[in-house]
């Protein structure tokens, strides 16, 4: 059946969310979780939730340092999943998918590092399957610094509020008029070359986000938002921004981050200043 089956099956199949959430609370005693222990909804099973914790609650062999890691991360990830209870989808996460979250998370001891995999598995609890094996492979592989320097980028990154992946609007083809350069900006060229290293940004001379004209208006009408900042994009013509695009690991990453703070000066730059004229309207404002 495997461990995770047998840790459903045999051990401590009355705990309850609320037990569940308690146990994770007394983990650091200053880090008290008692208003959501308390509130009434605890009390309901959702039953991603009660698996995981059973698992964990139920399986010794877990070293008492990897213990602690984990269920810091997994305290910490219910606590944004219950908080949030009314967009939550009540699917059962893949068991696969979660003893390879268990198996990467639980070397995870820095606490910055630990916030970002708990929103991991809290994005996961809310939307299942939206969160790759890969995407943990390569969360795997990440030390703080390359956190840091993916949380950074997330400040001169876009996405289309269609649909489209994110991207960081580029120099080229206006590198010799007088516009700032990325390293202006505090973007370094090896810091974009580790990213792609660890295939979370696209590099490729060439690459660009397109917006065609719509058949029927015959404009072009977007939206693309970092953060508390949209940028309105009104055409009557096709609009192509050359850009660093995401991969779609790196897309995954990206949704998660949470409180970012975009440059608006870079967007000014990159896309008003660059791309406004006569037939194509673009406005920047702060939601």
């Amino acid at each position: 059946m495997g461990l995770w089956c047998i840790a459903i099956g045999i051990g401590c199949l009355q705990k309850t969310i609320k037990e569940i959430l308690e146990f994770y609370s007394s983990i650091e005693c200053d880090d008290s979780i008692a208003e959501v222990i308390q509130s009434k909804d605890v009390e309901y099973a959702y039953e991603s939730v009660e698996e995981i914790g059973r698992f964990f609650l139920d399986t010794p062999k877990i070293e008492k340092r990897h213990r602690i890691n984990i269920g810091t991360i997994l305290k910490n990830a219910f606590q944004g999943f219950l908080r949030h209870k009314d967009a939550v989808a009540k699917s059962k996460i893949d068991p696969d998918w979660m003893d390879r979250f268990i198996d990467c998370a639980k070397y995870v001891s820095d606490s910055d590092m630990q916030l970002l995999w708990s929103k991991i598995l809290s994005g996961e609890l809310n939307k299942p399957n939206s969160i790759s094996v890969m995407a943990l492979e390569t969360m795997r592989n990440m030390l703080k610094r390359d956190a840091e320097i993916f949380l950074k980028l997330a400040s001169f990154t876009v996405i289309d509020s269609d649909g489209g992946n994110p991207f960081i609007p580029i120099n080229a083809p206006f590198k010799r008029q007088g516009y700032k350069t990325d390293e202006e900006y505090g973007i370094k060229y090896d810091e974009l070359l580790w990213m792609q290293e660890l295939r979370l940004l696209n590099l490729n001379i060439g690459l660009s986000a397109s917006f065609d004209l719509d058949d029927k208006s015959k404009r072009v009408e977007t939206t693309l938002c970092c953060g508390n900042l949209r940028i309105d994009i009104s055409s009557e013509k096709d609009l192509s921004i050359p850009c660093y695009s995401y991969t779609r690991i790196g897309a995954q990453l990206h949704s998660l981050i949470e409180d970012v703070k975009p440059n608006k000066d870079f967007f000014e730059d990159r896309i008003k200043n660059r791309y406004s004229s006569d037939v194509t309207k673009i406005n920047i404002v702060d939601q």
